[in-house]
């Protein structure tokens, strides 16, 4: 996910193993879900074929944006936000069809259908978070539904519900969490990104950020045991929602579709024109509610009130910055680019204001490119009317063309809760179907490696070193971090707690609740842990040394005791 991401801390028991680790926050099984089943709805039968045969990759494109959140810190690996937009997807489609060596691009089996599989993977994950953000998470607002249990906020927060779906698409749905494949073409990626303005991204980073997506996914199977149920029972509505509400799994994958085969036809050099790919509320959607349209709308789950939101989901961006370093401003959307009418007599309309400020790009903002566009009333809407959304010609794409025109209509019931109108059909709610389990990607072959022509795509070159950097083989953790209990005397003060790896400074820990949480060396290394505490006017220490993040190690404690008093002398 973009704004909400953090660092989460995975720390859960499974009988006698302890899964430890760190995570993004964002829904990454949901994503792939999504690119998934985008294949299904995408209206080219050659991408289809390639889409079907490269299921791995798309899936790997669809992890990529979130793994730059957990290498931001490093040096060159602050690419996850930028992964996320179509300034990125623009300068990757860009580099692809720059190459010599990729024969028929719409070949399911070229040597470049598994980088394109990747890249329409990465944009599907830009389109599903507009989509979440902008319509599920609000859904979930509406509900009043949230799951974030003390014993595990690091995880489960309140600022999204990406992590809570993901237990429901793991447990419920069996949702695949097998690693990813390596990244396809790495030469292409930093290519793309120094294009776009960004040559400080670096391969080292990427490869990092790709194999701990693959430990994320193990770590999110090993939760969902525990969590799926639980989550289930707290959020009802969106656990059975998560596929057919708005902005969910379905809705955001024929959203997808439509964005691939955009992309596909610029990757062919035949553009299609820009279009609506899905709208909300849905085409011939009755029983919406008359209030609430003047309610304050934002991303995520800071606002609710998804069901008062006019949306249309487009296939292509509307003008963005298309480099990181140009400051020319984004132009403001045209006027009549998106309308409502109110439908009267002989179907006749009456123009419906809209809000200030509408209609708008959303969630975010245009600098990186963004596909969902949203209209308010500026006033609530009659009862049992029926009123009709334009998207016209207008508005245009990022090459200045025009979008398709696109027109649907809804119709209000009555009330906050759209209750039914005397002549509306019945209506019966749809709830996700229950899913089969899931067919794990199995491809006849392993996606071979993309050989890179010498001097046709130059690699950026990281900063001037005498030698290569010695690349050292892959860390792969068993424990990331051991808490560690602290036990001093009664009355003891200036008590502190320092570790130190081997070679390095010592850093100060906090203290919380009576034990630290002591970060594990990932370079080999042993980690020294130091407690002081003034005593007894005495300065005492205890010291421990933890090996690395490599073995397994479980929880241990330092203490202090009080320096024993000294027997009195015979006279």
């Amino acid at each position: 996910m973009r704004k909400l991401v953090g660092t989460m801390v995975v720390g859960c028991c499974l009988g006698a193993a302890v899964l430890c680790g760190t995570a993004s926050g964002a829904g990454i099984v949901t994503h792939a879900w999504m690119a998934d089943d985008a294949r299904a709805y995408v209206e080219h039968p050659a991408l289809r074929a390639l889409l079907d045969a490269n299921r791995a990759q798309l899936r790997s494109g669809a992890v990529y944006p979130d793994s730059g959140y957990v290498v931001s810190n490093r040096p060159g690996g602050d690419y996850g936000e930028e992964a996320h937009w179509p300034r990125f997807v623009e300068g990757y489609v860009a580099r692809i069809r720059a190459r010599t060596d990729c024969g028929d691009l719409q070949s399911p089996t070229g040597p470049c259908a598994p980088e394109i599989a990747h890249l329409l993977g990465a944009a599907a994950h830009g389109m599903g978070d507009e989509s979440w953000d902008w319509l599920m998470e609000p859904a979930s607002v509406d509900h009043g539904e949230t799951y974030a249990p003390a014993s595990a906020s690091s995880i489960f927060g309140t600022g999204g519900t990406e992590a809570q779906m993901d237990m429901i698409a793991i447990g419920r749905h069996h949702r695949p969490t097998s690693p990813v494949p390596p990244l396809p073409s790495i030469p292409d990626l930093l290519g793309a990104y120094a294009d776009i303005g960004r040559p400080d991204v670096l391969a080292q980073p990427q490869v990092e950020g790709n194999a701990f997506s693959g430990g994320q996914l193990s770590a999110e199977r090993a939760l969902a045991a525990l969590h799926a149920g639980p989550v289930a029972a707290a959020m009802p509505w969106s656990a059975t929602h998560m596929i057919v509400g708005p902005g969910g799994v379905r809705w955001a994958a024929k959203a997808i579709a439509g964005s691939f085969d955009s992309i596909w036809g610029r990757l062919l050099g035949a553009p299609i024109p820009a279009r609506v790919a899905n709208v909300h509320p849905a085409e011939g959607q009755v029983g919406l509610p008359t209030t609430g349209w003047t309610h304050d709308v934002g991303p995520g789950t800071r606002t609710g009130a998804a069901t008062t939101r006019i949306v249309a989901a487009l296939s292509d961006s509307p003008p963005f910055r298309r480099v990181t370093t140009d400051a020319t401003p984004i132009p403001a959307l045209p006027a009549g680019a998106m309308t409502l009418a109110q439908v009267g007599p002989g179907d006749s309309e009456t123009v419906v204001p809209a809000r200030s400020g509408f209609p708008r790009l959303v969630p975010y903002g245009p600098d990186a490119g963004e596909h969902l566009l949203d209209l308010q009333p500026a006033s609530d809407l009659e009862p049992c009317t029926t009123y009709r959304v334009r998207v016209t010609a207008n508005l245009v794409d990022a090459a200045g063309a025009p979008f398709v025109p696109k027109t649907w209509t809804f119709r209000t019931g009555t009330g906050a809760g759209g209750a039914a109108c005397p002549d509306d059909p019945p209506l019966t709610e749809e709830l996700d179907p229950l899913s089969a389990p899931y067919e794990e990607i199995a491809e006849p072959h392993v996606d071979p490696p993309v050989v890179d022509p010498p001097l046709v795509v130059p690699p950026v070159v990281d900063p001037p070193v005498t030698k290569p950097p010695k690349t050292d083989p892959p860390v792969v953790c068993r424990t990331t971090s051991v808490r560690v209990a602290v036990r001093v005397p009664r009355g003891a003060t200036k008590v502190a707690v320092t570790s130190r790896v081997s070679g390095g400074r010592a850093v100060k820990l906090r203290i919380e609740k009576g034990s630290v949480t002591v970060p594990l060396s990932r370079t080999g290394k042993k980690t020294k842990v130091t407690l002081t505490a003034r005593v007894s006017r005495r300065t005492r220490t205890a010291t421990r040394t933890l090996p690395s993040c490599t073995t397994k190690t479980k929880a241990t404690s330092l203490v202090v005791t009080a320096p024993k008093a000294k027997k009195k002398g015979k006279r």
